[in-house]
């Protein structure tokens, strides 16, 4: 059975976790870059493949004891992928990582991290089918389980905030990237830029 300490410490951490996730997506929409800068730090090049965004590397705390996340943003590789991908090329001892150099990436990588904590969190809430009582008019339905006021603050936090939030990849062909909410059908304006100008490229051929 779970100690009074300890379910109070829970409690704690948990808070701090949701208040952490929480801010990160209020400086996201608003874009504020200060307090983003700061959690990430100044761009550099890296040994270190993530950093720790909750809690800190030095920090006492044991999150997977407490059933917590930690809040982690894996560092992009500076080696391309396909390099990677390819069979002859020898892989060094240490891999260089490359932290957000600009807003845009950093933006980018704000929102990777937004989106790997609510899929880790939606992944422990329990999706049940209902049938209603009514039984003159069948109608299943579906409806989220949950234990307790930590996960039902959640889920109304995610509804509120993110829900209508369509997760979808960049537009402009090639490009893998996670569109952040802030923007519409492209990653960054340097991908709206390329797609136009593809676009205008070939509206002159077609005129030819």
């Amino acid at each position: 059975m779970q100690s009074y300490e300890d379910a109070w410490r829970f409690n704690e951490e948990a808070l701090d976790w949701y208040n952490l996730l929480t801010c990160l997506t209020d400086w996201l929409k608003k874009k504020k870059f200060g307090p983003l800068w700061e959690l990430f730090g100044k761009p550099r090049v890296t040994n270190s493949g993530s950093i720790d965004l909750y809690p800190e590397a030095n920090s006492p705390l044991d999150l997977q004891s407490l059933g917590l996340y930690q809040i982690r943003y894996s560092i992009p590789s500076i080696i391309p992928l396909e390099k990677l991908r390819d069979p002859a090329f020898v892989r060094p001892t240490k891999y260089e990582h490359q932290t957000p150099q600009d807003d845009t990436q950093l933006l980018q990588a704000v929102w990777n991290v937004i989106v790997d904590q609510v899929e880790m969190m939606m992944n422990e809430i329990e999706l049940t089918p209902f049938r209603g009582g009514d039984a003159t008019k069948p109608n299943l339905t579906w409806r989220f389980r949950v234990y307790g006021a930590f996960q039902a603050a959640f889920l109304q936090w995610y509804f509120q905030e993110l829900a209508d939030v369509n997760i979808e990849k960049c537009a402009k062909s090639g490009c893998e990237k996670i569109v952040p909410p802030d923007r519409r059908k492209y990653c960054s304006k340097q991908c709206y830029a390329a797609a136009a100008k593809q676009r205008q490229r070939i509206r002159k051929a077609m005129e030819v």
